[in-house]
């Protein structure tokens, strides 16, 4: 699995999926700049065949009409998680682990996690 965290993602989940063997985690203030807005960030993405982490529930429901446009015409998976709920680093793993051996074909998932604290939608969630 190949995660792009947002700039709201919590170092502690980037470090967490860093330590893994089957994630490859990258921050995305190491990719794009600060200020690239969410249509870009799904561009870019899209082409690098990443994932996104996210807390930013634009990405499920965006008021830009370019951002709407963007997501509905790429094919990249979002994983978006409640920062409200402050899930731990190993349960934000083990829902990973366990959407990406459930799901035998990733190119439509959409998947409630326990505690509701995330949604999983999209294709490629495991290499």
């Amino acid at each position: 699995m190949r995660l792009l965290c947002d700039h709201n993602v919590d170092d502690k989940y980037t470090n967490a999926f860093r330590r893994t063997d089957w994630i490859a985690a990258r921050p995305l203030r190491e990719v794009l700049e600060i200020d690239t807005p969410d249509s870009g960030v799904a561009s870019y993405v899209d082409e690098h065949d990443w994932v996104v982490f996210t807390s930013d529930v634009r990405f499920l429901s965006p008021d830009d009409e370019d951002v709407a446009r963007e997501l509905k015409r790429a094919d990249f998976g979002i994983i978006y998680y409640r920062q409200a709920d402050n899930p731990s680093p190993g349960d934000v793993l083990a829902a990973l682990g366990n959407v990406a051996d459930v799901h035998a074909d990733h190119t439509e998932i959409r998947t409630h996690i326990s505690g509701e604290w995330g949604i999983v939608r999209g294709t490629r969630v495991r290499q």
